[in-house]
């Protein structure tokens, strides 16, 4: 799903997993990426993580359904 980067840059960005809260340029610099790709990431796993989200609220209601 995504690179094990990826997500450690989210939880840099998100102060997540021990690591304290990182600004964008913070973390380009670290990574040696760009500002933009940073955030890049960050819509990407955002997106993915809502999709997942609605995923099981559709799924949880399929059950409801199908149980009446």
């Amino acid at each position: 799903m995504f690179l094990s980067r990826d997500i450690e840059i989210f939880y840099k960005r998100l102060g997540m997993k021990g690591y304290s809260p990182s600004s964008l340029s913070s973390i380009a610099m670290d990574y040696q990426i760009s500002y933009q790709r940073v955030k890049e990431i960050e819509k990407r796993i955002y997106k993915k993580l809502k999709e997942m989200s609605h995923s099981r609220t559709l799924k949880k209601i399929l059950q409801d359904i199908s149980f009446n």
